[in-house]
């Protein structure tokens, strides 16, 4: 990769991040397809129980709703208090009548007792009353000891029905109580139309045993079933399912029913039973393919995402990085291959790129002034040359130079210059001693080459003047001696 441009570079990694983070979300989805089942199962348990709760909880308050304005009706006070029974039977007639009239109650139960915890009047049976309930009937005996209102599921002598039971009070005085019975199947045609789905009210036979009604309840598996309207074909799969199971696995899925089951607990705080409640398993798959589909669609979405951040990033990143980089490539090599340093990278933004741009505009500036001051150095050094080729040695180079090497080249130019201009000061010097008649006068320097031969040269020619002169001086002396001896031979003669 150390060879590749920086656009494939960029590429490499955006195709690189984009498989990994595609892997990452397949390896997600794959693990949400496959936990998918499970969640849809758990969540559908969990709705199907709490709507079942909420609907008892919701008809438990009407029930006690209905118990305390049945408790504060002045018909029922007076014929309580007065022990009067036919008012009390024409005054729950009525009740019944008005209540199948204009709600969804059709048979409505209540259950009027005296202030020692007797039953006073049953609607549904009015022919058996008189037996105590303090002992049989939890809910009777707190309202008698607390004078407060209470509701819930409850075993009674005669049947298992939701109550709610209100205190009776006069004048502050507690005269006795009433409750108002209700049923589940309203629950169970509720659950069936809104819900699609089938709910069996299963009670537990040791536990109901003492309830006159237990004989006449249908059995379904090991439990009694407390209702009326059920799915037969429903009831009998359930017969065959172990519903602790259930209660403890939270769900029970099989090609015909989706079941759960909710406990039952009684006013006492016992466990009586179970709602079971189940779905045909055709609406689980519809809601499970329908959840795999939004599982699908995200990861097709995630998929185009990637890609279309792929693309954006990668254009972005042509335009962005790669096209500038061309450019400033493009005006270096054509400013170097151009040996131009006056030319200019064109900048028109300010991020990095524009920044190095710049950086690289001020580089060949001071390049320019670099080489503009090495020329005048240069310029000054020819003139002198010229001047020392016309035998002029007396200059030297004063330009400062920007370059080391050519203030270096200076410096030695003119280092030689005073060199030579020494020299050529000490030869004058010689020539102009030896025009004084000082032949013995001799240059003392060390210099080499043409300079130290030029050098020797006059000292050689001092010496070789005076040797010739000392020559024509005995000559001179000797041609004076003759002359004196001929002059003087001559006058003998």
């Amino acid at each position: 990769m150390k060879n590749w441009s920086i656009g494939n570079k960029l590429i490499t990694i955006i195709i690189a991040s984009s498989l990994i983070g595609l892997v990452i979300a397949l390896i997600m989805f794959t693990f949400n397809l496959l936990d998918i089942k499970n969640s849809v199962y758990e969540e559908t348990a969990k709705d199907l129980s709490s709507i079942v709760n909420q609907k008892v909880v919701a008809k438990g308050e009407i029930c006690i709703s209905n118990a305390v304005s049945l408790a504060n009706d002045g018909k029922i006070i007076d014929a309580l208090k007065n022990g009067n029974r036919s008012a009390l039977i024409d005054v729950t007639k009525k009740l019944s009548k008005d209540f199948k009239s204009n709600t969804n109650f059709k048979n409505i139960k209540v259950h009027v007792h005296d202030k020692n915890g007797k039953s006073f009047l049953r609607s549904w049976k009015e022919s058996k009353f008189g037996d105590s309930l303090l002992i049989t009937r939890k809910s009777v005996s707190d309202v008698h000891s607390t004078k407060k209102a209470v509701v819930g599921t409850e075993i009674g002598i005669s049947n298992i029905n939701l109550v709610g039971v209100a205190p009776i009070i006069e004048s502050g005085e507690y005269i006795g109580s009433v409750e108002f019975k209700a049923g589940y199947n309203s629950i169970i045609k509720d659950m069936k139309k809104y819900y699609h789905a089938n709910v069996l009210m299963l009670l537990n036979k040791d536990i109901i045993s003492k309830s006159e009604s237990s004989a006449k309840l249908k059995t379904v598996g090991k439990y009694s079933l407390n209702q009326k309207t059920y799915d037969e074909k429903f009831a009998k799969y359930v017969s065959s399912i172990n519903l602790d199971d259930i209660n403890k696995n939270k769900y029970h899925v099989s090609d015909s029913y989706f079941l759960t089951v909710s406990a039952i607990v009684d006013y006492s705080g016992q466990e009586i039973g179970y709602y079971v409640i189940g779905e045909d398993s055709k609406y689980l798959e519809e809601l499970i393919g329908q959840s795999q589909n939004i599982v699908y669609t995200a990861i097709a979405l995630i998929i185009f995402i990637l890609f279309l951040i792929s693309i954006i990033i990668a254009v972005f990143s042509r335009k962005i990085i790669i096209n500038p980089l061309s450019e400033l490539n493009k005006a270096i090599t054509d400013i170097s291959q151009n040996s131009d340093t006056s030319s200019r990278v064109f900048v028109e933004r300010n991020d990095e790129i524009g920044k190095v741009a710049n950086n690289f505009n001020s580089y060949l500036e001071k390049i320019e002034e670099g080489i503009k001051q090495d020329g005048k150095v240069i310029e000054e050094a020819i003139d002198i040359v010229h001047k020392a080729k016309e035998g002029f040695y007396t200059y030297d180079i004063k330009e400062k130079a920007n370059s080391a090497q050519v203030e270096l080249l200076k410096e030695k130019l003119n280092e030689m210059l005073v060199v030579t201009r020494e020299n050529i000061s000490m030869i004058t010097n010689a020539l102009v001693q030896f025009g004084n008649a000082k032949y013995d006068y001799s240059i003392n320097a060390k210099s080499s080459g043409n300079i130290g031969s030029l050098i020797k040269g006059t000292n050689a020619l001092g010496t070789s003047i005076s040797e010739v002169l000392c020559m024509v001086n005995n000559t001179s002396f000797k041609l004076s001696s003759n002359s004196e001896e001929l002059a003087a031979t001559s006058e003998q003669l």
